[in-house]
């Protein structure tokens, strides 16, 4: 039996490969919901700007026509289960495991722990622990996991701050909203201690960024801020 963790279909099966590394005569197995659960031949690959474009059918003789044919486009970078050509299938129901019903099952218990992590307030959802007052936290006003449920209290140490930013990042995607607690900008550390950041949307420098870069003063090419020379000379 496949182990089964988060809500990601997998195989488990043959080898996880480079999709752009696919060719023609290969079995794969997709974690896309109209496909999953069964094996796919592939009959034609094509690279095309950073995406691998495969043509797939259903493995069997009698699907072995055009008009059986199914386009899938991914990222060239993104993995792909290939199969082995003698491969499990659920005795019960021939499916790919984990089947649908194994996995329905997996994902539901998946959703309701994660939804009783949500429904208690100052409980930190992200190690299951209550917050006090005592400890620094990070506090976000809107559920989308429980909607009716409290606002959403992480603690601020580093476990729990990062997956406070993942949760405002859901929260973002969900609402519309900007992010509070993350930039998608690069943040320069200047040499007399200043945080700049080119995005004029930054909730501040105190967030976490997509990356950071020092000014380099020094440099010829580097930071000429009167600040930043100041310190280096």
């Amino acid at each position: 039996m496949p182990i089964m963790i988060g809500t990601q279909w997998r195989s488990m099966q043959g080898a996880n490969t480079f999709a752009r590394d696919l060719v023609p005569g290969n079995l794969i197995a997709v974690d896309y919901q109209p496909m999953r659960h069964q094996p796919w031949r592939i009959h034609d690959v094509r690279q095309v700007d950073g995406r691998t474009a495969l043509i797939v059918r259903p493995v069997g003789e009698q699907f072995d026509f055009a008009q059986y044919n199914e386009s899938i486009s991914i990222r060239s970078t993104a993995m792909v289960d290939v199969l082995p050509e003698h491969y499990s299938v659920c005795a019960r129901c021939g499916q790919l495991p984990p089947c649908a019903e194994v996995w329905n099952e997996h994902v539901a218990g998946v959703v309701t722990s994660r939804a009783a992590r949500y429904e208690t307030a100052g409980m930190c959802p992200a190690c299951g622990e209550p917050v006090t007052y005592r400890q620094r936290s990070i506090r976000v006003e809107e559920n989308i996991v429980v909607p009716l449920g409290p606002p959403v209290t992480f603690h601020a140490r580093r476990g729990c701050g990062t997956a406070a930013v993942r949760y405002d990042q859901e929260v973002a995607n969900t609402t519309g909203r900007a992010p509070i607690l993350s930039c998608p900008s690069l943040q320069i550390r200047h040499t007399d201690g200043m945080h700049e950041c080119g995005n004029e949307a930054c909730p501040g420098q105190h967030v976490a960024h997509r990356g950071f870069s020092l000014c380099h003063a020094a440099s010829p090419a580097g930071c000429q801020r009167a600040e930043c020379l100041a310190v280096t000379r």
